[in-house]
């Protein structure tokens, strides 16, 4: 992820971006739990509030038994990947592209 996003604040959100952060919602079976994990990382750090690097080296004292461990892992496996919050974007609507052809929104 780009440093220069550290001080900047929240990322300004694209109008597809803020549709498939709805749509997510309306899935009418439940992704699976790395489908998740995958979709919050995106999710994290395509709105940069905070800035991972504002909390790394705060990994939850219970690595490897909490679902807050398993998101912060996922949200530092997107992180690491040096992504901007506008590439994030892209891929969570991308990725919601799918997940709603496989389990279909409810009305």
């Amino acid at each position: 992820m780009s440093a220069e996003w550290t001080d900047k604040g929240p990322a300004p959100q694209s109008d597809d971006f803020k549709k498939a952060v709805e749509e997510v919602k309306k899935l009418k079976q439940s992704p699976t739990n790395e489908q998740l994990l995958t979709v919050y990382g995106l999710y994290k750090t395509a709105v940069n509030d905070p800035h991972f690097s504002a909390v790394k080296g705060n990994e939850p004292w219970s690595v490897n038994v909490t679902a807050a461990a398993q998101k912060w892992r996922a949200w530092k496996a997107v992180a690491d990947t040096g992504i901007t919050p506008e590439e994030a974007q892209k891929k969570y609507v991308d990725l919601v592209g799918e997940l709603k052809e496989r389990y279909g929104l409810e009305a």
